[in-house]
């Protein structure tokens, strides 16, 4: 009886918590689903190359079940592969937003005063330098000798 009386009440030990850890708030869906895609990868290419390494020992292997395996590593590599072109193509999307407002706030400052230096442009903008000369050469407040 005391024995079922001390089973009742343990509790588990806490797993530590790793220091860069992100708590679960934090982490959006789409990270969860690329983690269980890398670790899909991983799993496909461990078994895969552990069957191909028991095609060259002494047991008969069976050569349909090495192209299936390298089939489902294949599938879960692309599956990869495709859910990262993904997130790049959405941090891409994100840049060219952020190059369309700093060009929005480069024009706002050239129209309070266009004959300001383009490094107080720039300063005053938050944009780059390079942004600021895009930006004059494209509405063609440069002016050239001819």
């Amino acid at each position: 009886m005391a024995g079922i009386a001390r089973l009742a009440s343990y509790d588990p030990p806490k797993k530590p918590r790793k220091a860069n850890a992100v708590s679960e708030p934090e982490r959006s869906r789409g990270d969860h689903r690329l983690d269980e895609l890398e670790q899909e990868a991983a799993h496909a290419r461990r078994r895969y190359e552990l069957y191909k390494a028991k095609v060259y020992g002494p047991r008969r292997a069976s050569p349909a079940r090495l192209r299936e395996l390298k089939r489902e590593r294949d599938f879960a590599e692309g599956r990869l592969s495709r859910a990262q072109g993904g997130l790049r193509a959405a941090e891409k999307d994100h840049t060219h937003e952020q190059d369309a407002l700093d060009s929005a706030r480069i024009e706002d400052e050239l129209k309070q005063d266009p004959n300001r230096a383009d490094t107080k442009i720039a300063r005053a903008s938050g944009a780059p330098v390079t942004a600021v000369r895009g930006v004059r050469e494209r509405l063609g407040l440069y002016f050239t000798r001819r």
